[in-house]
């Protein structure tokens, strides 16, 4: 047969997704949590920042926020973090929204609308180590 032209196509087989993002996104969670339950794993699911969750943009980012990003992905992640808002998944244990990191940030944090800078990337760090308990078990052991 052919090969798919993108890993889009191979991974959906060409078909085009109309329903609810968050829906789906937060269906694919579910799956992973499960999968992740079943062997034991501990999980967690940062839902990133991108351009337009950042309150205040710097010079370069204004111009970033008109040339960049295509509406129908403004749209499609808007769904997703309305969602997560919507339902409260920030209650849930190891679930974390990081969509406001940023917002106290004047400097230039984004290259793209959804790529982040060696700054960006640091706070992001952050923020995660942050949220893992463990991580913070083994910070007072000394091992990092």
């Amino acid at each position: 047969g052919e090969k798919p032209d993108s890993i889009y196509e191979m991974v959906t087989g060409g078909k085009r997704f109309d329903g609810d993002y968050f829906e789906q996104w937060y269906r694919h969670v579910r799956m992973m949590n499960a999968i992740a339950n079943e062997f034991g794993i501990k999980i967690y699911f940062f839902l990133q920042p991108f351009l337009y969750t950042k309150k205040n943009y710097s010079k370069d980012e204004k111009i970033l926020s008109y040339l960049k990003c295509r509406k129908s992905q403004v749209d499609r992640l808007q769904s997703i973090y309305k969602g997560f808002n919507d339902n409260k998944l920030y209650e849930k244990q190891n679930m974390y929204c990081l969509s406001d990191i940023f917002d106290n940030e004047k400097g230039t944090i984004y290259m793209d609308e959804c790529h982040v800078n060696e700054r960006g990337n640091e706070i992001i760090a952050e923020e995660i180590f942050k949220r893992i308990p463990e991580l913070q078990i083994i910070k007072q052991r000394g091992n990092i």
